[in-house]
């Protein structure tokens, strides 16, 4: 299981964090099908990705989100 959560509110001050979803399973293609499915307008607004240790996850988010590091 896969739990994806916002954390604008609470780097904003505006609020506590949100569920963005949980999705089955824990791998590098089911987190790259979930940004892929939310489109580029939605990866291009992600300034911050925060993990857990789970290192089959770790490049996704940075492959898929145009000038969010590497």
């Amino acid at each position: 299981m896969t739990v994806l959560i916002d954390l604008t509110p609470v780097v904003d001050g505006t609020g506590p964090a949100r569920l963005l979803d949980m999705i089955t399973g824990r791998s590098k293609q089911v987190l790259k099908d979930w940004m892929n499915s939310r489109g580029q307008r939605f990866r291009d607004r992600i300034t911050v990705v925060a993990m857990d240790g789970f290192a089959a996850t770790a490049p996704p988010p940075a492959r898929n989100c145009p000038g969010r590091g590497s």
